[in-house]
């Protein structure tokens, strides 16, 4: 609710997020997954007049692959790699960015 002020902008949900993700067994103790996901939104007003700008006009990018090894029953190595790329139209790309990401975990079961 807006409350009859210029300044306030009433939301619009222009959104779309697509998610996708591929396992491939590469023997009975190695496996890699593969995701990919894209979000978009195009909601941004800009009343400058009359107040702030509002809400959001991005897109962002994100790759992740996993090679996970099972080293026994109860023990699992995983390597992780992934690259996001983060762009905002407003502000012509001043937040957006691009970003790496390596890690390694040990999941242990009980």
């Amino acid at each position: 609710y807006d409350n009859n002020l210029p300044s306030v902008v009433a939301y619009k949900g222009d959104s779309f997020t697509s998610v996708n993700s591929v396992n491939y067994i590469i023997d009975d103790k190695t496996d890699i997954r593969v995701e990919y996901s894209f979000s978009r939104t195009n909601n941004f007003e800009g009343d400058y007049a009359n107040g702030l700008p509002l809400l959001h006009d991005y897109r962002l990018h994100r790759l992740v692959s996993t090679l996970t090894r099972k080293l026994s029953d109860n023990m699992d190595a995983k390597l992780r790699y992934g690259f996001y790329e983060y762009e905002e139209d407003v502000r012509n790309d001043f937040n957006g960015y691009s970003a790496h990401l390596i890690g390694f975990a040990l999941e242990f079961k009980l």
